[in-house]
């Protein structure tokens, strides 16, 4: 039996949060939410979970859905397969829930998919998912819908818009070094994000992976400086990213750092302040809009996750990743709202393939969903950090990708 631990307001851990603010008579909605709170995934996938827990703190205080609270029975995988198809079995079968949103690295999501399409509950990822969510029925993701980047390899969000973003701020010819997790999604990642990038007249001089939670990045630095690529295309968490810049610093390095935004807010700045020299070319190509506290220009509705902040308690600095959690319990929200009282998983699954959810700015468009298409149009867009503001400013505005045509070799 997986343990239970309960816990309220400032961290989020292994919580129930249930019935906030409402009558304890009300029957609830049953979500379940598993994610990386204390593996090796954790600096990603943790805030994430807490943006998820803060917007269904907020929704049940101010009644529910239909006169009903969401009950939220959260579980850490640790990023591990094994725990990760137990958490969703136990989810299905004991908690009986309508759906099951979050999930982690990517090599932890096929036994959650097995669970989902063998009792026919839809799952919600907010940051990754190695299955095409386009031609759902034709890909074995009839289940699955993705608010984020869509690690598969037919396509690859972030390992595609690495590639456009690097063609957009250097020119051709530019040497690159393609480096990101080793983990399934992160090698097609790289992978992607190189050949593409040579498929745009740049040359990958440098290909190679990490394992998640290293913490001797020296001989990946010291292979880096040897090569001396003008850009390093970089898609880690921060526990890589900041001994990583540091690492290439003391060599000697100086190139370009294109990050993906795996990074927390608080890590990223951290790698900055280490720094001895100030770098301008350090640029972070993201899904989702930078909060007010990283980015020069943000939007209005981090002002809500902030105070959700205040009165129901955070472990994380405000990051893009509690946008992505927040932005996944808003599709819950709607989906739940769409399927009515009393919900079923059918009417659930019904509902989210009618998906037209605005995304209040945070992401450079509306989340669609429909039979035929479990992600939609993908935006990105870049920063470069600015050493005099300390802030994360403008490079790239937003570029709209889809998937579908990409996948055909048409874009």
């Amino acid at each position: 039996m997986i343990r239970k631990i309960f816990a309220i307001g400032a961290v989020f851990s292994l919580a129930i949060i249930s019935c906030v603010g409402l009558a304890i008579a009300a029957d609830p909605y049953v979500v379940g939410y598993q994610t990386d709170v204390t593996g090796p995934g954790n600096v990603n996938y943790a805030p994430q979970g807490e943006g998820f827990r803060l917007y269904m703190q907020a929704l049940n205080a101010r009644g529910g859905i239909n006169g009903h609270p969401v009950k939220m029975i959260y579980e850490d995988d640790k990023s591990s397969p094994a725990r990760s198809g137990a958490i969703a079995k136990k989810f299905i079968l004991e908690d009986k829930v309508l759906l099951i949103a979050g999930l982690s690295f990517s090599h932890s999501h096929p036994p959650v998919y097995e669970q989902a399409k063998k009792y026919k509950v839809p799952v919600i990822v907010p940051f990754s998912s190695p299955a095409a969510m386009f031609a759902p029925a034709e890909n074995d993701a009839e289940y699955i819908f993705s608010i984020g980047p869509v690690m598969s390899t037919k396509f690859h969000f972030h390992g595609y818009g690495e590639a456009i973003v690097l063609s957009k701020l250097f020119k051709k010819g530019t040497t690159v070094a393609s480096m990101s997790y080793a983990t399934p999604g992160g090698r097609t990642l790289s992978t992607w994000g190189a050949n593409w990038a040579e498929k745009r007249g740049f040359k990958v001089v440098y290909h190679e992976d990490i394992p998640p939670g290293t913490v001797d990045v020296s001989s990946w630095a010291q292979q880096v400086a040897k090569i001396n690529p003008d850009v390093l295309m970089a898609s880690w968490g921060g526990e890589i990213v900041v001994p990583m810049l540091v690492a290439l610093e003391k060599l000697g390095w100086n190139g370009a750092v294109l990050c993906g935004n795996f990074i927390n807010t608080e890590d990223f700045l951290k790698a900055m302040k280490l720094l001895i020299e100030p770098k301008k070319n350090v640029y972070l190509f993201s899904e989702i809009t930078l909060p007010p506290n990283f980015a020069e220009k943000s939007v209005p509705v981090y002002k809500k996750m902030q105070e959700a902040m205040k009165k129901y308690g955070h472990k994380y600095v405000l990051s893009a990743r509690h946008a992505s959690g927040w932005l996944t319990a808003m599709v819950v929200e709607a989906a739940l709202k769409k399927a009515g009282w009393p919900a079923t998983r059918a009417s659930v699954l019904d509902a989210l393939e009618k998906t037209n959810l605005n995304t209040e700015g945070l992401e450079g468009g509306p989340i669609i969903y429909t039979k035929t298409d479990h992600r939609g149009s993908s935006y990105i867009r870049c920063y470069r950090w600015d050493p005099d503001k300390k802030l994360m400013i403008d490079a790239l505005g937003w570029i709209k990708m889809e998937p579908a045509k990409i996948a055909k070799g048409s874009n």
